[in-house]
């Protein structure tokens, strides 16, 4: 087992030099902001000038102190801001599959994942940013099993997007694991799931959505779910002996609430996807550096030696890499999960033939390296 090592530091002088080359960029080209961007700064926009959040008249009061900061922060803070904490975790995952060296592999490898470039860069008001970093976040404390800060993250992730159920519900079925092993972890991780999905479904959910089993976005199906599977892991954790009895009677009650509260859910959140073969037909640079890229990384976390860790990397991996195949934009939450794993085998591998051969691979295997190669290979085809 890899022994436990500081990697808040290099995170942050990492995460330094990207929001100057960041800003210095944004401040030379301007913003470019695509389109749901736009519309999310139009929703602010509304919002301080008067429009309703969830029912309240917050944001309108605080206007005169916010003036147009608000839009600034929206803007340049808060993506450059959360880039911090993803690049935490990365380092504490890579770290826990092979020491230090692989903490600084994967952060340099971070710099150069052009794929996730455009939701923390100035202008990237996407939820998606907050969702990648707290599913890093839990996969640091699925491998500390951390039964607490697990499902605190979890549930929250899904407050801000349903986009991450399927990594959630592996999240809380590894929670639920603890039933067989550690019934005081377990009652810690039902008791905190199921409080934090009544907080978010009281004070986070617009009022139409508490009494509505809305599918694509947190509703009173997800937290009457979520609340149901943490209340039952809870009580379960407390028996001294049928908990796996228990937690089948469970599973099928959660199933049985969830078909009356809406059993369309099941199909999914229903929201338009767009299949990973379509992009290769349509935009083959894009799927090159994202889809193939991310398999390439997966693949060289196969090569490392087996342990808890790796397995959590390759599932987590894998799972986004499948859900990208029908819908692309999961696709960086593939490249996040699989980075660690190609950092700890450049580490593992690469490392001790020397720093000349690390760089070269680095940049070799690197996000930029791949979307670089992509680029001439296509123009060599077009010409």
């Amino acid at each position: 087992m890899i022994a436990r090592v500081s990697t808040g530091w290099m995170a942050a002088s990492f995460w330094a030099l990207f929001v100057v080359l960041s800003l210095w960029l944004t401040l030379k080209a301007g913003l470019n902001l695509d389109s749901g961007a736009a519309m999310r700064l139009a929703q602010l926009r509304d919002l301080l000038s008067g429009q309703t959040w969830f029912d309240t008249a917050i944001l309108p009061l605080l206007r005169p102190l916010l003036g147009t900061v608000a839009e600034r922060v929206m803007l340049y803070a808060w993506p450059l801001l959360l880039f911090l904490p993803l690049l935490a975790a990365l380092a504490r995952i890579a770290a826990h599959l092979a020491g230090r060296p692989a903490a600084w592999m994967v952060l340099v490898l971070a710099l150069l994942g052009v794929g996730i470039y455009p939701s923390f860069t100035p202008g990237g008001i996407d939820p998606r940013n907050l969702q990648l970093g707290l599913m890093l976040w839990a996969l640091v404390f699925a491998m500390e099993r951390r039964p607490i800060a697990l499902p605190f993250v979890v549930a929250l992730s899904l407050g801000v997007g349903v986009e991450t159920l399927p990594y959630a519900i592996v999240f809380i079925l590894l929670g639920c694991l603890w039933l067989l092993e550690d019934s005081e972890r377990a009652f810690q991780f039902g008791v905190t799931l199921a409080g934090v999905a009544a907080i978010l479904w009281f004070a986070t959910t617009a009022i139409r959505y508490r009494v509505m089993p809305a599918c694509d976005t947190y509703s009173e199906f997800y937290a009457a779910l979520l609340v149901t599977t943490g209340a039952g892991v809870a009580v379960l954790g407390l028996l001294p002996r049928g908990r796996v009895i228990g937690f089948a009677v469970l599973f099928l009650a959660v199933v049985a609430l969830g078909l009356v509260l809406n059993r369309g859910c099941f199909l999914g959140p229903g929201m338009d996807a767009r299949p990973a073969l379509d992009v290769m037909r349509d935009a083959p640079g894009e799927f090159f550096a994202g889809y193939v890229y991310a398999a390439f990384a997966l693949a060289a976390t196969l090569f490392l030696a087996t342990s808890r860790s790796v397995l959590l990397v390759v599932l987590f991996a894998g799972l986004a890499l499948l859900a990208a195949s029908f819908d692309m934009r999961q696709m960086p939450f593939a490249l996040v999960f699989a980075l660690p794993g190609l950092a700890a085998a450049v580490a593992s591998y690469v490392l001790p033939r020397g720093l000349i051969a690390t760089c070269l691979a680095l940049l070799v295997a690197s996000d930029a390296g791949f979307a670089f190669a992509a680029a001439l290979l296509l123009g060599k085809v077009a010409g």
